[in-house]
């Protein structure tokens, strides 16, 4: 029991002092609570947590490491990632043997190289990644880390966009590529097929039985049964996942294609303004003018599904007969019609999901950012950047009850 804040500040000191170390599982914090049930009914809770609690983080726990060499990760969009690996340090629970470097930016901001001495932590307490680097301790072998110069699962030509920090593979062939598309493909808010795991794809892609995403369709039981801890149920259940994937709503598959910069948000947006032909047809201009698009966003869309390789795949996936139409969700009424609105910071009486799906049933549309074309941005408690954007842009600010009262 601590009686001030003083006496909270002091607990939490000495719990990291004295306790932390000899716990028998990981601890990353303190959880502080009001203790009196009837001052917790008073404070209530936000969308996400009691308001008569609170948490304090320890600084991340560190280690030392070298790192032994660089390999680079190919994702499902071509993008090259350098990893380091690293001598194996146990650190914040487990042992760690792989860091990411993120891209070459970061690597020449740390001014890393192969050899190196390095200081690592577990961002958040999950994802490991490198902090500092000694060079009082680099030895004389250390080796620059230079972006390659081909692709390093297929060989494919490496090119760098002017407008991105990342290397990327321009080869659509790149089998990689293809792995990591056919899990995002499959994933729930995707196309939901969850029997597809990583050990599948590395077998059907592998084994030539998938060469991209409509291969999927074309799979029978005896293909599935070729390939390791496959069985006649488990077959079964994964081609049941894959003929139900086929009636999936419309921003499901554009999400699934892996359009670069494509979200589940504008993969919602666009399945509503277009069917999928429509969308392929759609100028750059045009898809520049929707509000949650953009111009970097339109052009990616529009490079996307005018390359010969998604003509082609759009033509299969229409003949397996996947749900190309728009996927409009009707509105029970017009009171929103025409109007964005822009949530930020914790509301109190329902998530932000919520909102928006309020919003939406009014007839309007949920945005994530904040424009000239924003009819109100609704700020809920510890309201940030955009507010600040809606006040510079002169967006009328609506707090949430007067938002509920506008959408009676």
């Amino acid at each position: 029991m601590a009686a001030s804040v003083e006496e909270i500040i002091e607990f939490y000191h000495d719990f990291k002092k004295n306790r932390l170390a000899s716990l028998a599982f990981a601890v990353d914090g303190i959880v502080v609570k009001v203790d009196a049930f009837a001052q917790q009914k008073r404070l209530g809770f936000t969308a996400k947590s009691p308001r008569w609690a609170v948490a304090f983080k320890y600084p991340a726990q560190q280690a030392s490491t070298i790192v032994e060499k660089v390999e680079f990760s190919v994702g499902r969009t071509g993008t090259i990632t350098p990893v380091a690996k690293v001598k194996p340090v146990f650190c914040a629970g487990v042992t760690i043997s792989s860091v990411t470097l993120h891209n070459f930016a970061e690597i020449e901001r740390l001014g890393l190289m192969e050899g190196d001495a390095v200081l690592i932590e577990r961002a958040g307490e999950v994802i490991p990644k490198v902090v500092k680097v000694n060079r009082d301790k680099r030895p004389d072998s250390a080796k620059s880390i230079k972006p390659p110069k081909v692709c390093p699962a297929c060989g494919g030509a490496v090119v760098k966009e002017e407008e991105f920090v990342a290397y990327r593979c321009d080869n659509p062939s790149c089998p990689a590529q293809l792995k990591r598309l056919l899990l995002h493909f499959a994933s729930r808010p995707a196309m939901d097929m969850q029997g597809l795991g990583e050990a599948v794809v590395d077998g059907l892609v592998d084994s030539g039985r998938v060469k991209d995403v409509a291969g999927l369709y074309g799979l029978a039981k005896d293909d599935l049964l070729k390939l390791p801890l496959f069985a006649d149920k488990r077959a079964q259940n994964l081609l049941d996942q894959i003929e139900a994937s086929k009636k999936r709503p419309l921003e499901s598959l554009i999400y699934g294609l892996g359009i670069r910069q494509v979200g589940e948000k504008t993969a919602e947006t666009l399945a509503q303004l277009y069917d999928l032909e429509g969308l392929a047809a759609a100028s750059e201009e045009a898809l520049t003018r929707i509000q949650e698009v953009g111009p970097i966003v339109a052009a990616s869309i529009h490079r996307f599904f005018h390359s010969p390789e998604t003509k082609k795949l759009i033509e299969r996936l229409k003949g397996v007969k996947l749900n190309f139409e728009k996927s409009a969700k009707k509105a029970t009424s017009a009171k929103f019609a025409g109007q964005t609105f822009v949530f930020t910071g914790e509301l109190q009486t329902m998530t932000r999901e919520e909102a928006e799906e309020k919003v939406k049933a009014l007839g309007g549309k949920a945005s994530g950012s904040v424009s000239a074309k924003t009819a109100y941005v609704v700020a809920g408690a510890d309201a940030g950047s955009k507010l600040r954007k809606a006040r510079e842009l002169r967006v009328k600010v609506l707090t949430e009850q007067e938002f509920l009262e506008l959408a009676k």
